[in-house]
């Protein structure tokens, strides 16, 4: 666990330069997740990465999943990373709503026939955000104002808050959010009891193994899965109501 909480601490270091580096940091960020899923008995020939994450049949078309577990090419689980910096949190907010929404929309879309409840994937999402620092000018007596320096919480709150409706909604089955400041030596804080990485690599791991045993039990090859996806439901329209569901009271950010 502490190679994952190590990675998340230095998750926005600048490391030689001004700039973030996005993607080493998710790179180890991956690594050391895979190591704590092994650990706990998830096989690592099932763990894809990369080019290589993804689901049958376009399952999140148009957008990539980060890390993909199968198991004889029969999907497990999929987990997606985001990341917003203090800077650009405000900005790319809504974006990354949508985007999380969208992706999973659009697997569990293929879900919806009854039949095919128990062999759907565990889907999850790690977000990490920059903690960021206002200054907030308070006005005292004459025309001198008292600079105080603060942690900006308002767009924490919205964040929480959407990130509660996905798994109350059964987008997602599981969540990690973490609040880091880019300094070495200060742990992330994890603002939300749900959603804080232990519990969400042990549910992980729990839930793959689970589903592995399942589709071993009662015969889930790679023909019997595509067999039972024909089963598919058209839910279409779903996607669309439930994505503005979430967005409702979750993205007026200013």
């Amino acid at each position: 666990m502490e190679s994952v909480s190590e990675a998340a601490k230095r998750f926005w270091v600048r490391e030689g330069g001004t700039d973030y580096p996005y993607g080493q940091a998710g790179q180890r960020l991956e690594e050391a997740l895979v190591t704590e899923l092994v650990a706990r008995g998830v096989d690592p020939d099932w763990i894809k990465r990369g080019r290589n994450a993804t689901l049958p049949m376009a399952q999140g078309v148009d957008r990539s999943w980060d890390l993909v577990i199968s198991k004889d090419s029969v999907p497990l689980a999929a987990i997606i990373g985001k990341a917003s910096s203090a800077a650009s949190f405000r900005k790319n907010m809504r974006n990354h709503m949508q985007e999380l929404s969208a992706i999973a929309a659009d697997v569990r879309m293929r879900y919806g026939h009854p039949d095919l409840y128990r062999i759907r994937p565990h889907l999850g999402f790690i977000f990490i955000e920059e903690e960021c620092q206002e200054r907030i000018a308070l006005p005292r007596r004459g025309r001198q104002h008292a600079r105080v320096e603060v942690r900006s919480s308002t767009l924490s709150r919205v964040s929480d808050h959407f990130y509660e409706r996905l798994i109350e909604t059964r987008l997602y089955d599981n969540a990690c959010y973490i609040v880091s400041n880019g300094d070495p030596e200060s742990a992330p804080s994890q603002p939300h009891r749900s959603m804080e990485l232990a519990s969400f690599i042990e549910q992980l791991a729990e839930d793959v193994l689970i589903l592995a045993a399942r589709h071993e039990r009662d015969g889930i090859t790679l023909k019997a899965y595509f067999e039972l996806l024909s089963k598919k439901i058209d839910i279409s329209h779903l996607r669309t109501q439930g994505t503005k569901s979430l967005l409702r009271g979750c993205c007026q950010v200013s």
